[in-house]
């Protein structure tokens, strides 16, 4: 059974429509605008395509295991929540706090990356100006969104359907217009096989996102069914969406494996100069929406650290308007430590596979614990979403590298050593 109550469901800001909305902001970022080049110089050709379905198929059985446990646990926290459950408040704290580091460095990173193309756009690459951009980002997303969590909800899913508007007029220039580039087909050799995986570890990463959607389940109503439908939609409604963007770009490009900005050199050949700078305003409003609506989740991973093994209640206490502002201040101060101490975007992107992969092997431990005790109204068939998500995690594993485990490593003896600071304080 799930731990929700009817009278706290009622109380709940958001739906199925804001919840898919996030789901989908948090997949289709920046990434969405470089992924198109990166598996087309693995396999060129409208045939690379293929691997965001193929993909997403091994990823579903992941987002499967994210949809039962948001089901049946209806509180916010996410991978923290389901850990302690399973494993006790030790293990837990591990699992939450590694969650949260993936979370603030994927966070720094896009705030990074944008302040980086906004001083390129208005000529002013001054490492002082870029940094003082992203600390202006960082304040002015924090302060929206701890305006209130209902108010986010209809910000983020604004912003996400105009980052779709630019994407849905490439795809319909790509339509009527196809007859005009020329079809790039490839023919099979045998260093095919090489270029597929590596094809298929670029739409992994490009992919990831979906698992944000449970961390917000206290607040959502009617939980054990707009959790479900929120996490494995949104997973393939990106994943569609991703695999006629890389069709078009294919068919107009036939070196895109070569292109620094596939999608907008795609839109320069359908539609001119005019359609490729709406597509690149397009990349740029894709940046602050997934920055945003990380500003709404990546909190809360450090406000479920509230238990008694952890850091204390004192970091999850909600306002009336469902916002963890402790939590929030403390994640938006150590965004701009990360900004200002990093002189490059790719810089706070070495733990996020690790991480990632880290969350989803722990989260599907869990499911797997709590399946086996019938626990938490986790039936025993879940097991079979465990062994199914062995593929998408094992595809994800051969991304790691050795400083990304000595990253880990060094992030978890940092908030080891925060936790007992803030037991004794």
């Amino acid at each position: 059974m799930s731990v929700d109550t009817a009278s706290e469901s009622g109380r709940r800001p958001l739906g199925f429509a804001s919840l898919f909305a996030l789901g989908v902001n948090g997949i289709v970022g920046v990434g969405i605008f470089f992924a198109p080049a990166a598996v087309a110089a693995e396999f060129p050709g409208v045939g690379g395509a293929a691997f965001y379905v193929v993909t997403a198929l091994a990823l579903l059985p992941i987002a499967l295991g994210y949809a039962v446990l948001g089901s049946r646990f209806s509180v916010d926290g996410g991978p923290y929540v389901w850990a302690e459950a399973a494993f006790g408040t030790r293990f837990a704290f591990f699992v939450g706090w590694i969650t949260f580091a993936s979370a603030l460095t994927s966070l720094a990173a896009v705030l990074s990356g944008l302040a980086h193309q906004l001083s390129a756009a208005l000529g002013l690459m001054n490492p002082t100006v870029v940094h003082g951009v992203a600390v202006v980002a960082v304040l002015f997303l924090a302060s929206l969104a701890a305006s209130g969590l209902r108010l986010s909800a209809v910000v983020w899913t604004g912003v996400t359907v105009l980052k779709l508007v630019p994407l849905a007029a490439l795809l319909a220039f790509g339509v009527v217009m196809a007859s005009r580039a020329p079809l790039v087909t490839t023919a099979v050799h045998s260093g095919d096989l090489h270029g597929a995986f590596r094809a298929v570890l670029v739409v992994v990463f490009a992919l990831q996102g979906f698992e944000i959607v449970p961390l917000l389940a206290g607040s959502v109503r009617r939980s054990e069914r707009t959790v479900p439908w929120s996490t494995v939609g949104a997973l393939l409604f990106a994943a569609m969406l991703y695999a006629a963007l890389q069709t078009v770009a294919a068919r107009a490009v036939p070196e895109l494996g070569k292109s620094h900005a596939p999608l907008i050199d795609a839109a320069r050949v359908y539609g001119g100069t005019a359609t490729a700078a709406f597509v690149a305003l397009g990349a740029n409003v894709s940046a602050i929406g997934i920055g945003f609506g990380m500003f709404n989740t990546t909190p809360r991973y450090l406000s479920a650290l509230s238990g008694p093994g952890a850091f204390g209640p004192w970091i999850a206490r909600l306002d009336a308007r469902h916002v963890p502002q402790r939590a929030l201040w403390l994640t938006a101060l150590a965004v701009v430590l990360l900004v200002s101490l990093s002189d490059r975007p790719s810089e706070l992107f070495v733990l996020s596979s690790l991480t990632v992969l880290a969350q989803y092997s722990t989260a599907l431990a869990a499911l797997g614990v709590l399946a086996l005790r019938r626990t938490h109204g986790v039936p025993r068939r879940a097991l079979w979403i465990v062994l199914f998500s062995v593929v998408g995690i094992s595809l994800a594993a051969h991304g790691a590298e050795l400083r990304e485990v000595l990253g880990i490593l060094g992030v978890y003896i940092l908030g080891e050593a925060i936790r007992r600071i803030a037991r004794r304080v």
